[in-house]
């Protein structure tokens, strides 16, 4: 979830009150946001992912205005858009890239520390959740003063094209930015596999944008900057529109003027942007009051709908249409306002209701296996342990000698150590054992948890146990208890050369002739490869087998 940080002076400026520290964590938890501390003129929140409009200081004034009655009668916030000649004409080039493009612009702005540190913030919040880190949507940020509309949105081969990015100062190619430029770097997967990479012009043919990668220098913002042009590109047309409209609506809440740009392509209708009129949902009140257990009237149901930002609605038989602000993209089902209702009604005054019809759960098969299982290895002396379900393959298996499988494996790895999912256990167990070397021995280790194999989930046990006196017959000794405990009896059978046991000192697990797991002694070459310098003893099992 992501968290914001609010200036308490800019935001109570914002709201044109000042609000105890109390009042204020309150309102923010009721919005949806969990409050981390307020201190230092800061509110360090937590919002929920699903409201997108509160990632802004601007958003959250809005919001407050609203819920707290400041502005009596307020509801939804209407903004005015002017009319313009400003237009972006969308290539067919980009269809297969990016194939959207929403742009608006912005005039009378005055960009102080304030309103620069939350368009800052904003833009990399929305980037990382709405955006998918900018795979799904992008926002370019353009002083327009020195910009010739009409604009270009087209896609262009990476060496035909060349500009200054930002932080450079000499001119480089598309595919040089890609590969050389620290944005360039962190965004170039994707563009992956693409023969053309979209790029924003205007009519002098000078770059606006890389997008979703990076900004020509030539439309840099800066404190004098009082006009700005917003370019958002990305892969779905609806969430395009609805991040325009969250960023117009937080400048023009700052006193910036809205103006409209209209985007052409040559298979689709033109549009206009920002399209900031109000949508419409229906809303049944017996439905509203079958959902919270109320007995709410229309105009409670209305009063309740303006604290949470919504406009009023005619009734009419039991129902309403209901307005909707156009950067709410949280509102997709009747139920979602219902629950801005519970919100503008106040969740202290919902009384619970004693279930009519008390039932009793029961634990899954699973569970009370495994249940049984981890008191029976803590009976044995093991510590249990909750490993990360991140590994490489060169530590699945390569450290480990354990056999090789199919993974799965993570798309934009960040770090070289955790690019699959983990295929067995007992690799992060031999790296606890790294981890506290310096401890003293026995030390015993087990672990119930998931590891995706050859496609599949499976649900396994490990244990292993480090100590100058632990040899085959210890370890067998615990997985024939293990199994003798849950009333199930183990066979053995040799186990084939594998690089993770030492050869003749090693089995396969049999349970009804099924094959469940495996122990032995751990081969020298994983100890020293793990940098531990004493024998060990490991199995592991596969719970999905034994129940």
């Amino acid at each position: 979830m992501p968290v914001i940080t609010l200036d308490t002076e800019d935001l109570f400026e914002l709201l044109g009150k000042t609000l105890p520290d109390e009042e204020l964590r309150q309102s923010l938890t009721m919005l949806g946001g969990d409050v981390d501390a307020i201190e230092d003129d800061e509110v360090q929140v937590e919002m929920s992912p699903d409201r997108s409009d509160l990632f802004c200081v601007e958003g959250v004034a809005r919001a407050l205005k609203a819920f707290l009655e400041i502005e009596p009668g307020l509801g939804l916030k209407e903004y005015k858009v002017f009319p313009s000649d400003i237009e972006v004409s969308v290539s067919s080039t980009v269809d297969s890239v990016r194939p959207y493009v929403a742009c608006a612009k912005v005039t009378d702005l005055v960009l102080n520390d304030e309103l620069i540190r939350s368009l800052m913030d904003v833009q990399e919040k929305l980037h990382l959740t709405v955006g998918r880190k900018r795979s799904k949507v992008a926002i370019g940020v353009h002083d327009s003063k020195d910009l010739a509309p009409p604009y270009l949105y087209q896609a262009v081969e990476p060496k035909s094209v060349s500009f200054i990015p930002l932080a450079r100062s000499k001119s480089m190619t598309l595919d040089q930015i890609l590969e050389t430029h620290e944005k360039g770097k962190d965004y170039a997967h994707i563009l992956d596999g693409q023969q053309r990479y979209p790029l924003i012009v205007d009519s002098k043919d000078q770059v606006l944008s890389f997008p979703p990668i990076i900004n020509g220098i030539l439309t840099q913002v800066t404190d004098d900057t009082t006009e700005i042009l917003l370019d958002v590109t990305g892969t779905d047309e609806g969430t395009v529109g609805v991040v325009l409209n969250l960023i117009c609506t937080m400048l023009a809440d700052r006193g910036g003027k809205l103006h409209e740009v209209t985007v052409h392509h040559p298979d689709r209708e033109p549009k206009v942007y920002p399209a900031l009129a109000p949508g419409e949902m229906e809303l049944d009140i017996d439905y509203a009051n079958r959902i919270l257990g109320l007995s709410l009237t229309e105009a409670e149901i209305s009063h309740s709908l303006e604290r949470t930002g919504f406009g009023p609605g005619k009734f009419e038989n039991g129902r309403s249409l209901v307005q909707v602000p156009a950067y709410r993209s949280d509102i997709l089902h009747m139920i979602d306002l219902v629950e801005d209702v519970a919100i503008g009604y106040g969740y202290e005054l919902l009384e619970g209701v004693r279930s009519k019809a008390p039932t009793y759960g029961l634990p899954l098969p699973h569970s009370a296996l495994t249940e049984k299982l981890r008191l029976i290895m803590v009976g044995f002396g093991f510590l249990e342990t909750i490993t990360l379900t991140l590994s490489s393959p060169h530590e699945q298996f390569e450290l480990s000698g354990l056999p090789e499988v199919r993974t799965a494996d993570i798309a934009n790895p960040i770090t070289e150590d955790h690019t699959c999912m983990r295929a067995h256990l007992l690799p992060s167990l031999y790296q606890l054992l790294r981890s506290n070397k310096h401890r003293e021995l026995p030390q015993r280790l087990f672990e119930v948890g998931t590891v995706i194999s050859n496609d599949s989930n499976s649900l396994r046990l490990a244990g292993l146990e480090i100590s100058a006196h632990v040899d085959f017959t210890s370890v067998k000794s615990y997985v024939e208890s293990l199994l003798s405990n849950i009333g199930m009896q183990m066979e053995v059978q040799p186990l084939m050369t594998t690089n993770a046991f030492i050869d003749g000192r090693c089995a396969k697990v049999l349970v009804n002739g099924n094959v469940v797991g495996f122990f032995g002694e751990v081969h020298p070459k994983v100890i020293t490869g793990y940098e531990l310098e004493h024998p060990i003893v490991a199995f592991e099992l596969e719970l999905d087998k034994l129940y």
